[in-house]
């Protein structure tokens, strides 16, 4: 076990490089003093105002760290910022370098994990043996279980539920949002279709307003205008799912043969999608994808249509 309550930033500083290091820098190196004594009147002589007991376990602490850590040992530390339990394997043997870090010179090279073990996951057996006051020391009790609770398949089960629970929540945000468009009006969905194209370069023509559904003649030039594109945009009223053969009828009535970009909030039959005919003159856009155009034009709407949407910004 090797703490880090010396320094509030440096647990982020380890797994930034790969290493774990402690302090008392005045001492120099602790591997200059080949016996334990020796080491102790260093550290009585540097810390000759402290209390006997502190200038002990100095001199116990900077030993174990620099003489009984090998390459292979397993090393624990805990953060309090996040309060959860960090895991890694020792990769090199240890080395003084104050060239590095004045304030933490004495450096072991470690693999740290990518996950950690939540405080909250830890049982109170296995908490009691890391919380010895000193800031190294090997861990005696609890071995077998402590194997179990650190081990690569532990961690990767646990990250494998934290993506879960991440995921989850992204999807429920996305279906939150779906619902939201299913309750609006035809006429407010025919305003996002026509910010979204418009605040992406598009320049709208006409518009024909038929009985189930919207159809508009746009334009896109590129930033250089060297380049101009039509296409036609339909926008299917209601929610229902489009047959085959509807978004067949559709591009047959598309007489001027632009790239026709259909929207249904509903959705299309899976034959269509799968249809590499109809992907190669239509774009189908269903309830998914408007909300993912949604999200990233969201910023540059008007306040009318934001408030028309009332969604709210969040970060996963």
């Amino acid at each position: 076990m090797i703490k880090n309550d010396e320094n509030k930033n440096i647990i982020s500083q380890w797994f930034k490089n790969n290493i774990v290091s402690i302090g008392f820098s005045e001492i120099g190196n602790p591997k200059d003093y080949d016996t334990k004594d020796k080491l102790l009147v260093r550290c009585d002589e540097v810390y000759s105002n402290e209390a006997p007991i502190f200038r002990i376990r100095i001199e116990s602490q900077l030993w174990k760290f620099s003489r009984e850590i090998d390459i292979g040992d397993q090393i624990i530390t805990y953060s309090r910022a996040d309060k959860a339990y960090y895991f890694g394997s020792v990769k090199n043997n240890y080395v003084f370098l104050p060239e590095v870090s004045k304030n933490s010179p004495n450096i072991i090279k470690v693999e740290w994990s990518s996950g950690s073990i939540p405080e909250a996951n830890i049982t109170k057996e296995i908490k009691n043996s890391l919380n010895a006051p000193s800031m190294v020391y090997q861990i005696a009790n609890n071995e077998l279980q402590m194997e179990k609770t650190f081990s690569d398949e532990a961690l990767s089960r646990l990250e494998k539920e934290v993506t879960t629970i991440a995921l989850d929540l992204t999807e429920q945000v996305y279906l939150n949002c779906e619902n939201t468009i299913k309750n609006l009006q035809s006429n407010e969905m025919l305003k996002i279709v026509d910010e979204v194209f418009r605040l992406n370069g598009y320049i709208f023509r006409s518009m024909e307003e038929k009985e189930n559904m919207y159809h508009i003649d746009v334009i896109y030039m590129d930033p250089f205008k060297m380049m101009k594109f039509a296409n036609k945009i339909s926008i299917v009223k209601g929610i229902r799912k489009i047959k085959t053969n509807e978004i067949e009828n559709a591009i047959k009535d598309n007489n001027e043969n632009y790239k026709l970009i259909l929207f249904s909030v509903g959705g299309f039959e899976s034959s269509s999608k799968n249809n590499a005919q109809i992907n190669k003159i239509c774009s189908l856009v269903d309830l998914r994808d408007l909300v993912k155009l949604i999200f990233k034009n969201y910023d540059k709407f008007s306040d009318g249509l934001k408030h028309t949407l009332n969604l709210k910004k969040v970060y996963i």
